[in-house]
């Protein structure tokens, strides 16, 4: 961001565009704090609805490969909302740490828009299933971890991959 955009934020000569404010909330901002100086306020007296989502462990499907189990081992309450595609994945492995770490609850949407940088669950088409940032290019996907150290960029055509399900939330301990 430029010196001169940030000095117009800070001296309310200006406020962030929408896209600007879309990574921002990506990233764990409180837009209300970031344009008020004050915390979003929460109506504690309206009932907050939850519906029960399955979740689904991963089982090894050889060296390296990982693949869903077919039953969900436990359902967990997530508050409604008109998506009736979404379910969670108990995460293994540490590719995603420390962003996502093994066995923290993702929970994904079949139906959610992917859009490049997303964090989302990619199924391939021999069934091998991995968590990664997803970046599209014309006919490819590479897929980025946030422990590239040991899990460098993966180059794949965009043939090759069945299913982009996008995470939507994180739970952490349940």
């Amino acid at each position: 961001m430029a010196p001169v955009a940030v000095s117009q934020y800070l001296n309310d000569y200006r406020v962030p565009g929408n896209k600007m404010q879309e990574r921002l909330r990506k990233l764990g901002c409180n837009i209300d704090w970031l344009m008020t100086g004050k915390e979003a306020t929460i109506d504690l007296h309206h009932e907050v609805r939850l519906t029960e989502i399955p979740v689904f462990e991963f089982v090894r499907a050889g060296t390296k490969t990982m693949q869903l189990k077919e039953n969900p081992s436990q359902h967990i309450p997530v508050v409604k909302s008109n998506d009736d595609s979404r379910f969670g994945i108990v995460v293994r492995g540490n590719s995603m740490d420390p962003e996502v770490r093994e066995g923290e609850i993702v929970v994904v949407s079949k139906k959610a828009e992917v859009a490049s940088g997303d964090l989302c669950v990619v199924v391939f088409d021999d069934g091998e299933t991995c968590l990664r940032r997803v970046h599209f290019h014309d006919h490819s996907v590479t897929l980025t971890s946030a422990n590239e150290a040991k899990y460098p960029p993966a180059f794949h055509k965009k043939s090759e991959i069945e299913f982009i399900w996008r995470v939507m939330q994180k739970v952490t301990h349940y």
